[in-house]
């Protein structure tokens, strides 16, 4: 007994806690807010179902006038399924283009410099991340770059159709939108919430844009959104300091970012199992062990 605990040493505690994980499949949808369909899309007037947030973090958006916006980086939260870990292994998230002739994704693309994925857990943001609450507890960082990106349109809209899909402020003018896709490998705990957003810093020289939010005139990121989500709420971080600062949440209008997450429920590797199985038992005939050597000193 004493030999097999000396060769395996801390093993036996760390079998317990260091599991690898595998998955039973690969890409199923885990969550899903999908972009809306039918005449609401694209609707004049307080119906309408899709909406935009123009993220300013990397300029000064000319928010009509020429008065600058706060900066901010606009994302959600989500939370899979109590009762299982999940490998997620990518997280779509859906953009107009600044440019109502960029209608191909190398066209968007040229857009952005760079495109990134900021991703953490979610915390108590009503506290937590205000300039005056001390540490910060809800930043979160990029986790992705270099998206895939493919063509996307809503169906059934009122106005704009196919890929020329989303209806700018203007009420005339149609914009492309596209479906920009991160690969990621991330080990999520079901029944917790975590927080996403994505962002493009924009490319030098870039002009003319149709600037497709009400009262914004600037060139931008704009992450595409929908009525009808699971909150209704859209959360902001202060671009200029993702780990700390300002923080807001808006619920007007009430919309959720158009995401999509695929993955599978995570199971531990047979291997590790047996190694957790074999640090318990080890731990265990250590204790009785102990109690053997107990019996014997007082006797």
């Amino acid at each position: 007994m004493r030999t097999l605990l000396n060769k395996i040493g801390r093993g036996p505690l760390m079998g317990i806690c260091a599991l690898a994980w595998t998955v039973a499949g690969q890409g199923a949808t885990l969550y899903s807010v999908g972009l809306p369909s039918g005449p609401t899309v694209n609707a004049p007037g307080v119906g309408r179902s899709n909406f935009d947030w123009i993220n300013c973090g990397d300029l000064a958006c000319d928010k009509g006038g020429g008065v600058a916006t706060n900066g901010f980086i606009y994302g959600d939260a989500f939370s899979l399924a109590a009762g299982n870990n999940y490998i997620v292994n990518s997280i779509t998230v859906f953009a107009a283009a600044n440019l109502v002739g960029d209608n191909t994704a190398a066209a968007f693309q040229s857009e952005f410099s760079a495109i990134n994925l900021y991703f953490g857990s979610f915390a108590d943001q009503s506290s937590a991340c205000s300039a005056t609450s001390g540490p910060d507890n809800c930043s979160f960082s990029s986790i992705a770059s270099n998206p895939t990106i493919t063509a996307a349109g809503y169906t059934g809209a009122s106005n704009c159709a196919g890929n020329s899909g989303y209806l700018a402020s203007d009420g005339t003018t149609c914009v492309p939108i596209y479906q920009v896709t991160f690969a990621v490998n991330l080990l999520l705990i079901g029944g917790n919430t975590y927080q996403f957003a994505a962002d493009g810093t924009l490319a030098g020289g870039l002009s003319g844009c149709v600037g497709t939010t009400t009262g914004f005139n600037g060139c931008g990121w704009y992450t595409l959104a929908t009525t009808g989500g699971p909150t209704g709420t859209i959360y902001g971080w202060d671009g200029t300091d993702l780990t700390g600062g300002s923080f807001e949440t808006t619920t007007s209008p009430a919309t959720n970012m158009n995401v999509i997450i695929t993955g599978d429920i995570a199971t531990p590797e047979p291997g590790s199992l047996t190694l957790s199985g074999l640090g318990i038992a080890a731990v265990a005939l250590a204790a009785i062990g102990r109690r053997r050597s107990m019996r014997k000193s007082l006797c």
